[in-house]
């Protein structure tokens, strides 16, 4: 069986990295595809930040499109705050 190819993407729709900082000091990176022409905000609150106020809630977050060069990170693998897309 020949494998489909996948529908070509609208250019606003980009596969991403979104590296998220939950308050029980956790952080999770994840790859997904966000639409840039809608907030970015809205889409990773609504996809990550769990229902339940009894589970650890997300903090802060920072993203960049994979298309692009990956952040720089500091000396312990940080990234560096002001070289990134930050909420």
């Amino acid at each position: 069986m020949p494998i489909q190819q996948l529908p070509q993407l609208p250019s606003y729709i980009r596969l991403c990295e979104v590296i998220i900082h939950f308050s029980d000091r956790e952080e999770a990176v994840v790859e997904t595809y966000l639409d840039l022409d809608r907030s970015v905000e809205d889409q990773v609150f609504e996809s990550f930040n769990p229902l339940s106020l009894d589970c650890p809630q997300i903090l802060s977050f920072k993203w960049r499109d994979l298309a692009t060069p990956p952040c720089p990170r500091n000396s312990m693998g940080h990234y560096k705050p002001t070289q990134c897309v930050t909420l």
